[in-house]
């Protein structure tokens, strides 16, 4: 099988879908929701619409809020069960410089030391001042020096790689920062996170490892600016519990970004703000059992039980980790 990517639009096929699409050593899933075109069509793309999702896994489907980000998750249940090498988070409006790719999941890495806390990985590719969306705001103020240590072996659950032009920000740097028109970052070897040392990644330029796929989990119960963020967070925390890493690479995408409106971006974005600190916390504290999705699960149990995440949060990760654990059971 080859790793697969998924991808959700509620546009005409872009530019970075066709250009994923004709990567040949990939899979290509795009979701779609009731906002895309109904006549939308990609050669090289299975193309999931919502009658295709909701005979995919019908208990999900209804569970997952329509016209969302979260729609994402019916395509990684349609991944799963082709029981791919790896499974690619992406998104259409960013495309891939030549040569795009991940660093293989066991090497030899340089890392950021463990113990630090928060830190801001985008600190260690460019001295602009500039932070990711789903960094604590009291994080951004003052900048401090990030503690590398040498290369060593590693074993990664996850890489993030960064994208230039527009890079993921939240939207008090896009409204109040003064950058450039088109950032880009530096070259520099990738780079990894251990344990006791977080910082956010997103679901835009991201490679899970097969042990991690249960990970992929997008919390319905939080806004869609959130979402992905605390669900990095949650791997974080988790995969460290497990001995895995996250690593982040240089920009191998560069984003032509959708149009947004900012001030909603930010409404979207204020849970993250407020409480991306406390899930670090939290999560830490519930990590008890030896399964990862028994992590998982505990996981959310303890962020509803301090409000970060509503009552149907567990429901739908129920199901979740009914069909994880079903495609796990498929004979490849």
């Amino acid at each position: 099988m080859k790793p697969t990517i998924v991808i959700t639009s509620i546009f005409p096929p872009t530019d970075a879908v066709r250009a994923f699409a004709s990567m040949e050593d990939y899979e290509l899933i795009v979701v779609g929701d009731r906002k895309t075109p109904a006549d939308w069509q990609c050669d090289g793309v299975q193309f999931l619409d919502v009658a295709a999702q909701e005979a995919l896994a019908q208990k999900f489907c209804a569970l997952v809020p329509f016209n969302n980000y979260h729609r994402k998750m019916l395509g990684y249940v349609a991944a799963l069960r082709a029981r791919p090498p790896a499974i690619l988070d992406l998104d259409d409006d960013n495309l891939p410089y030549e040569g795009w790719g991940f660093p293989p999941f066991d090497g030899r890495y340089a890392r950021i030391k463990g113990g630090q806390g928060f830190v801001n990985i985008f600190a260690c590719y460019t001295e602009h001042k500039i932070w990711p969306r789903g960094l604590p705001l009291t994080h951004v103020q003052p900048a401090r020096t990030i503690a590398r240590a040498s290369a060593a072996e590693c074993k990664i659950g996850v890489w993030n790689g960064l994208a230039d032009l527009e890079p993921d920000v939240d939207a008090i740097y896009r409204l109040t920062a003064d950058h450039p028109d088109q950032f880009r970052f530096e070259k520099s070897p990738p780079l990894v996170l251990e344990n006791g040392s977080y910082t956010p990644f997103n679901s835009q330029n991201t490679i899970f490892a097969p042990a991690c796929f249960p990970l992929l989990y997008l919390p319905i119960s939080v806004r869609s600016r959130f979402t992905d963020i605390l669900r990095g967070y949650v791997a974080q925390c988790i995969m460290q519990h497990h001995g895995l890493q996250v690593g982040f690479t240089q920009a191998s995408v560069y984003q032509l970004r959708n149009p947004h409106d900012l001030m909603n971006d930010l409404r979207l974005e204020v849970d993250m703000y407020l409480r991306a600190e406390e899930a670090v916390e939290v999560v830490t504290a519930a990590l008890k059992a030896r399964r990862m999705e028994d992590n998982l699960l505990e996981a959310y149990r303890a962020l509803a039980r301090v409000g970060i995440v509503g009552k149907p949060e567990l429901p739908c990760l129920d199901a979740w980790l009914e069909l994880v654990s079903a495609a796990a059971s498929v004979p490849r």
